[in-house]
């Protein structure tokens, strides 16, 4: 550029900024003042005047060819503020690693966005499609949502035939036009190469694409192209791709998009798992063979603490628009079908345990998920009597195992936590709802539910602090309401192993207390053995113990006296405790061994658990006179 038209651009671009803002009508002036002015006169004027040069050179009205040559200069404008914000944090690259350096976002200044936002709202369809389309390339290659997002609304809006490639005269609409390049973009793996890329070209889909059919297309790509989406960048992509979805798709696209999104992160799972990029050497089970892309080295324990923000970014999508959360629990019920693929994958498992935080989901979500595990109970069990029943059943899929290792990622304080207590009231439904009790597949069902239960559950309560009261609530009512058993062997792993956490919840185990006559004696001496660490810590809590005992032994029905002897025998005999409290008890199991038959022999089973000898000093005398009569 010469001097003199560097001279020249600070009060040329003056003169038409007032000619613009006049009140006067000055239009023809404006006009003429502008007529002819190239491109690289526009470029230098707009370094001076910025965006109030850019309302002026491209207000409607003036000449097309010199909004063009306007437009044209805006966008090389905007390329030297975007390279000027790079070149300004160069120093501060240079101590970034390449990867990081990669994902590093380099965005436009304050007036850098301004002045992209007033080109925004002066797009129209006066521009030719060749304009428009340079446009959302520059925009798309600088990454200026609302700059790209425009062009791409304003070539949707027109309905002349648009000529692709004259060669081949391909024609198609704007809204064809638009989808088919939004398509190939998300189609292309140069176009994934920085951190947020992904992010953009799925906002930009979810505002400038509206037909369902396009949507479900250019989300199911989106999908595919997961694996070169960074870790970082992974639950934002995620979330904007289903908002799209949620909002414009149909029932069967959400549910294709949802098991596309489930397949593609155990791809990545295995992947990083395996520590290979290789498709041949991974055994896929849940998804169909295809490349694994990926582009970058995956670790696992980043891919976790990534799914766990997906987590979190899906619950808010779910709180917004159920219909995600619905379709999902669809694909759920489905899994249940040896004819369809299962979504019950680590993280799909995960995903819907935190569906069933949603209140109006929950029910929804355990129905579900207990029918998909009943189901696998009894075709494992049928396989293991029958020899020759046919292979097409996909036994791969294993929902207790995803169930299992999702619980544990529940240790995670990052977003896998929301599944802690969706897996505690699915480990204690199990038994009472899937199977017949005393069948085969009942039996497998039961003993997997406790071995999740007792692995997952205690971590659970010691990991997080915001479970616990919930969590011990939940077992207390299942003990005193349904009188099960496996909430007692949770709550005795609780007690041998989060002793101090248990005990601030003190008031929660008197409710224990209330029903204790009303259990059988079995139940009763589990029930001490697994309170006996709270017994021999807590005074109160003893003495609030043997007062319900000792006024069990009054009761009427002989059923809840045999309840409180077997409680009296066992706590004696199994808790620490002042020499004055044992004496109190022995009187008890005294009075205890002088009542009818069914207390007697409750008392006789208990003491012949104990392996105190001290105790069995005092009782056995006793217990020898009664056998001699």
């Amino acid at each position: 550029m010469c001097s003199s038209e560097e001279d020249d651009a600070g009060p040329g671009a003056d003169r038409i900024v007032e000619l613009f803002l006049s009140k006067d009508n000055v239009q023809n002036a404006l006009r003429t003042e502008i007529s002819g002015t190239s491109k690289e006169k526009h470029f230098s004027r707009l370094l001076v005047r910025g965006s109030s040069y850019m309302s002026a050179a491209l207000a409607p009205g003036l000449d097309i060819e010199d909004r063009i040559a306007a437009v044209r200069a805006g966008l090389q404008f905007l390329e030297h503020e975007r390279f000027g914000s790079r070149a300004r944090v160069n120093a501060h690259s240079r101590s970034l690693s390449q990867n990081n350096r990669s994902a590093h976002s380099i965005t436009l200044n304050v007036e850098g966005q301004h002045f992209a936002s007033t080109m925004s709202s002066l797009l129209d369809e006066s521009y030719p499609v060749e304009v428009l389309t340079e446009v959302a390339s520059v925009s798309r290659k600088l990454r200026i949502l609302s700059l790209f997002v425009r062009s791409l609304q304003v070539l949707t809006k027109m309905r002349n035939k648009i000529v692709i490639d004259s060669a081949d005269e391909e024609f198609k609409s704007g809204d064809e036009f638009v989808e088919s390049l939004l398509y190939d973009m998300a189609a292309d793996e140069d176009s994934f190469t920085e951190a947020d890329n992904g992010t953009f070209i799925a906002n930009a889909a979810r505002e400038a694409v509206s037909s369902p059919e396009a949507v479900g297309k250019i989300a199911s790509k989106l999908i595919e192209m997961l694996g070169l989406v960074h870790l970082e960048s992974m639950p934002s992509f995620v979330y904007q791709v289903l908002l799209m979805v949620s909002v414009k798709a149909s029932q069967k696209t959400k549910q294709n998009v949802l098991a596309d999104l489930v397949a593609q992160i155990a791809v990545l799972e295995k992947a990083a798992t395996a520590a290979v990029h290789d498709v041949g050497e991974l055994d896929f089970d849940s998804v169909s063979q295809r490349d694994v892309i990926t582009s970058q080295a995956l670790d696992i324990g980043q891919l976790r603490e990534a799914q766990g923000a997906l987590l979190s970014h899906l619950a808010y999508l779910v709180r917004q628009d159920s219909s995600i959360g619905e379709e999902y629990i669809k694909l759920v019920r489905q899994s249940s079908s040896p004819l369809s693929k299962s979504v019950l994958t680590t993280f799909g498992t995960g995903f819907a345990l935190m569906l069933a935080t949603i209140t109006s989901l929950r029910e929804k979500v355990f129905e579900a998920l207990l029918t998909c595990i009943d189901r696998f109970g009894k075709l494992v069990s049928t396989r293991s009597r029958s020899k020759f029943i046919s292979e097409w059943e996909d036994l791969k899929t294993n929902p207790l195992a995803s169930l299992r290792q999702a619980g544990g990622f529940g240790t995670h304080p990052r977003g896998w936590d929301v599944v802690g207590l969706p897996v505690m009231h699915v480990c204690l439904r199990l038994p009472g709802k899937v199977g017949q009790p005393g069948g085969s597949s009942y039996s497998f069902v039961a003993r997997e539910a406790e071995s999740i239960a007792l692995l997952i559950l205690p971590k659970l309560y010691k990991t997080h602090a915001f479970l616990r009261e919930e969590m011990l609530s939940e077992i207390v009512s299942r003990i005193t309401s349904k009188q099960e058993q496996l909430p007692v062997t949770i709550l005795h792993a609780l007690c041998r192993n989060s002793l101090h956490a248990v005990l601030p919840q003190i008031n929660q185990l008197k409710r224990l207390l209330e029903s204790l006559p009303q259990l059988s004696p079995l139940q009763v001496i589990g029930l001490v053995d697994a309170l006996a660490p709270v017994l021999s810590a807590k005074q109160d809590f003893r003495d609030s113990t043997i007062l319900v005992a000792r006024k069990g032994l009054v009761l009427r029905e002989p059923n809840r006296r045999a309840a409180s002897a077997a409680a009296i025998v066992r706590m004696a005999s199994s808790c620490a405790m002042e020499e004055f409290e044992v004496e109190e008890l022995l009187r008890l199991v005294h009075r205890a061994l002088g009542q009818q038959a069914v207390v007697r022999l409750t008392c006789y089973y208990t003491v012949d658990l104990v392996n105190d000898r001290t105790f069995r000093s005092h009782v056995m005398p006793i217990v020898e006179t009664h056998f001699k009569r």
